[in-house]
Order: structure tokens, then sequence, then C-alpha cells
């Protein structure tokens, strides 16, 4: 919670293409379910450079696959985007709980 609340915040200056106060509001989805991930991944790995490369790695992905399928980033893709991250999360949050015990 706190790595994913940290990422968020930290995003709050970020420039992502917002055009109103909803829009950059939305926007904060996507570091939120970003910061859920790091915060999954340090649970597993124990180590933060593992999450500090999911971040990296995200940006990667997006960077491909809008070469091969061009879309747009707009507030439906942050929040499709950030849902699904925060799913991944909490499923590897749960695996994790269940593996520990």
């Amino acid at each position: 919670v706190w790595t994913a609340l940290a990422f968020t915040v930290i995003h709050l200056t970020s420039s992502g293409g917002q055009q109103s106060t909803k829009d950059f509001i939305l926007y904060l989805v996507m570091p939120l379910g970003m910061g859920a991930i790091a915060g999954a991944v340090v649970l597993w790995t124990e180590n933060t450079w593992w999450a500090a490369g999911t971040h990296g790695g995200f940006h990667i992905l997006l960077t491909v696959l809008s070469m091969l399928f061009p879309f747009s980033m707009g507030s439906s893709t942050w929040v499709v985007l950030g849902i699904m991250q925060l799913l991944a999360a909490i499923v590897m949050t749960f695996v994790w709980l269940r593996r520990r015990n």
C-alpha cells in the first residue's frame, strides 16, 4: 500500500497528456497500479531493483505496443492499464501470502 501511494503521489507532477482536472485524476490510476505491481514484486523478490525494472519495463512495453498497435493514450487507457496492473498486483500478493503460509 505504501509503495502504491508513494508512487502515485510522485506522479502528481507528471504530464501525461491530461486536459482537465478529471483527466488529471484519472491519469493517477495508472501510477497507482504500477506502484501496486512494484510493491508486489518487492514482496516476491525482496529487492527494490526488480520493482524499478517493472517501471522501466512498463514504459518499454507501452512503446513497443504503441508501435505495433497504434492507440491513443487517453483517460480510458490510463484507467484500464491502471486497473489491470492493480488486479495483477492483488493476485500476486494473495499468491505470495498463500505460499508464505
